[in-house]
């Protein structure tokens, strides 16, 4: 594959990558604003930003691979590459496993954390990844323990982890697997969309209603980021 083709997918890949990353950094910095501000959100709302953007930032850097398919080897193997590099306790095989199956796994398809695991953010990394004991009465032997796992300073490790994938946008091999890999996501998605549109009721809206609608299409407060929809994702919409 010529230079000029390179050069035309890493374009697409890092502009692709530069909002995501632009989104991650306002949604997680707006949280972050509320629990400072003492209207709390819950964890939920850090766990599920994410483990939903390490599954893609996995899926990103394992595309082409035999991980990119497996959400568990992907996302595993983001927490203890890139996070890792961040906090080497995420280096722990053992901890990236502990956060993907018992926490990620518990938080999506449980709606809350696995067994022995204490969720919380109001004390800070002296305490994130740890084990917590409690003896559970004074004159008895038997002790309560539960890993410590901060979600808030998960989602800043996290955030933290981003310039440093980045450098792999460098990378000319990686850059053509990382290309085809978002490609086919759109792709599946449009193709998916023009076949299958759901049976909803349509509604009829002038174009300041339209604009109104997409200014507040996203997870990011309007205040902290913004449209999310406005113009990247425009072309996505199905024309008649």
């Amino acid at each position: 594959m010529c230079k000029e083709q390179i050069s035309e997918m890493r374009m697409v890949v890092e502009e692709y990558y530069r909002k995501i990353k632009r989104y991650l950094e306002s949604d997680i910095k707006a949280l972050i604003d509320c629990d400072q501000s003492g209207r709390a959100i819950g964890c939920g709302a850090y766990l599920l930003i994410a483990c939903s953007a390490i599954d893609f930032l996995g899926a990103l850097a394992y595309a082409g691979e035999s991980e990119e398919k497996y959400s568990g080897r992907r996302s595993q193997g983001y927490i203890k590459k890139y996070i890792g590099e961040v906090d080497t306790v995420y280096k722990d095989e053992r901890v990236a496993e502990y956060i993907y199956k018992v926490i990620r796994c518990g938080q999506v398809h449980e709606a809350i954390a696995k067994c022995s695991s204490i969720i919380g953010t109001s004390h800070e990394r002296d305490f994130h990844l740890k084990i917590i004991a409690l003896p559970q009465e004074s004159n008895s032997k038997k002790i309560v323990k539960g890993i410590y796992f901060n979600p808030q300073i998960f989602a800043i490790d996290l955030l933290a982890s981003l310039d440093l994938f980045e450098k792999e946008l460098k990378d000319d091999p990686k850059i053509e697997k990382m290309y085809n890999f978002l490609k086919l996501q759109r792709d599946e998605a449009l193709e998916y969309l023009r076949n299958n549109k759901p049976t909803l009721q349509e509604k009829d809206v002038d174009e300041t209603t339209f604009g109104e609608l997409y200014n507040f299409s996203s997870a990011t407060p309007h205040f902290a980021g913004g449209a999310r929809l406005k113009e990247e994702y425009l072309e996505f919409l199905i024309e008649e």
